[in-house]
């Protein structure tokens, strides 16, 4: 038996009140309570759709009216939660489902309750919208709260790379690396790409398990005081391994974009919805509530202006492509730190001695992560501790349709990263062919294939043919947190 079965039920022995107080858990008075839902009658809908609806049902959430009156915040009431609207989302009708709807002549009474319920939810005005909007003002606090520190973060790892350290360490290497080169064509260079850091621990002369880290450590570390303090210097540069500065700047746009479409949208309700005077204080809530936002706007574009400063400054630096991917060129870093770390460590066992500016540095060093790396590339992702809560992520194989005029599908290994990227692979463990970024795209089962989904994505329908119908809804399921 598993400890849950036995679990003692300690409800009455926590303080409620206080959690309440630190969470602003709001009990909400319940129309209707959870029933089973019928699957008698005439189904119109397909049936997975019906599946999904059923289960909302059956949580005895809400029925169509207070759906309605919740969306617009009718008579003061509870604005929606973020999980009602994402399972909103999901389940509104589609443009096929109100045409069936409005063709349908039989009597309503025979048709199951999912059904049932579709129709009703036909019946609210701009549903879609609507759904949008509460989504967007919802989200936003929590995306501003979660942008704010990784776009810090990502300045703060650009500035470190002009460490006195860092630079120490690229000129020893360069040296050696031309000195081991003399002679040839790439005996005489005055640089090199920080892809290449990997060969410093990679590359092994005549002794067994010795690598040109071991050498640097043995050799130079002793006496150059500056690379003792290189892994202290480079703790922003750790976090930001495989965050995209592109795509954390796509985010801020995103959300500036998504402040203006809500005043728009709001505006373009008013004035095509009938029950106008109830729209219209809908309209005013929405005005002020975008305009409170602003200024958290503002200081979040400036963080964002800032932070690409310092990457196109530091890319330079490098004698890196301003459009060089940041989450690529940390993750080497990192991966270099770890591997340095590791050869470190096994350095002073192996001498059994430290001297007191080592021993400072190793308990400098022990406050970082010494763990070395186990993630591929493309799920690594920084993370703030106020934004613990991580959406979920997907690795595996599907087929996916070419952008060419002759459509034709390839068998690719995909991974969806917690940053909200779909990359694709020929297969796992090898270089990424592409990358998807997700926001706004909207999932669709596709009507001529169980086993496919399809979105669309700036003019280009994008099909994806999984195993089957289960993981279909699934990878759906997991793409729709970040669309």
């Amino acid at each position: 038996d598993s400890i849950w079965a036995g679990a003692d039920d300690l409800i009455r022995s926590i303080d409620t009140n206080r959690l309440k107080q630190l969470y602003g858990i709001i009990t909400v008075q319940r129309t209707t309570a959870p029933q089973a839902v019928s699957t008698s009658g005439k189904l119109l809908m397909e049936a997975d759709k019906a599946r999904i609806v059923g289960i909302f049902l059956s949580s005895g959430r809400m029925d169509a009216k207070e759906i309605a009156q919740r969306l617009s915040n009718d008579d003061g009431t509870q604005p929606l939660s973020a999980e009602h609207l994402t399972a909103l989302q999901r389940i509104q009708p589609t443009a096929d489902e109100r045409s069936t709807y409005e063709k349908y002549t039989g009597p309503i009474s025979q048709l199951q309750d999912v059904d049932r319920f579709l129709m009703e939810l036909c019946k609210i005005e701009n549903l879609a919208s609507l759904i949008d909007i509460q989504l967007l003002l919802v989200e936003f606090p929590h995306q501003v709260h979660t942008l704010k520190p990784l776009l810090q973060n990502m300045a703060r790892a650009c500035k470190e790379v002009f460490k006195p350290s860092f630079k120490r360490l690229l000129e020893y290497i360069l040296a050696i690396g031309n000195y081991l080169n003399c002679g040839s064509a790439k005996g005489n260079c005055y640089g090199f790409r920080i892809s290449s850091l990997s060969q410093a621990y990679s590359i092994k002369g005549a002794v067994k398990d010795y690598n040109l880290l071991n050498y640097i450590v043995d050799t130079v570390l002793p006496y150059e005081k500056s690379l003792q303090t290189l892994v202290q210097d480079m703790s922003y540069a750790r976090e930001c391994a495989g965050v995209s500065v592109h795509q954390l700047a796509l985010e801020v746009d995103s959300l500036a974009k998504g402040l203006e479409h809500i005043k728009k949208t709001a505006g373009r309700i008013v004035q095509e919805c009938k029950s106008s005077s109830n729209m219209k204080k809908f309209h005013d809530r929405v005005q002020r509530v975008v305009e409170s936002h602003r200024a958290e706007l503002a200081s979040l574009s400036t963080m964002r202006e800032e932070m690409m400063q310092m990457f196109n400054k530091m890319a330079i630096y490098l004698g890196e492509q301003p459009t060089a991917d940041s989450g690529e060129l940390f993750f080497t870093i990192t991966r270099f730190l770890t591997e340095f770390e590791n050869v470190v460590e096994k350095s002073k066992s192996k001498d059994g001695s430290e001297t007191k500016d080592t021993k400072q540095t190793s308990s400098s060093n022990e406050k970082l992560t010494t763990a070395s790396i186990t993630v591929k590339y493309s799920t690594a992702t920084a993370t703030s501790p106020k934004a613990s809560t991580k959406k979920r992520t997907r690795q595996g194989f599907m087929e996916k349709s070419s952008a060419g005029p002759i459509i034709k599908f390839d068998r690719r290994w995909f991974d969806l990263t917690a940053t909200g990227n779909l990359y694709y692979y020929k297969k796992e463990g090898t270089k990424a062919l592409g990358n998807i970024y997700l926001r706004g795209v909207k999932p669709y089962l596709d009507s001529s294939n169980e086993n496919m989904f399809c979105f669309e994505l700036e003019g280009r329908k994008w099909q994806f043919v999984a195993k089957s119908r289960e993981e279909v809804l699934e990878w759906m399921a997991d793409i729709n947190q970040y669309a």
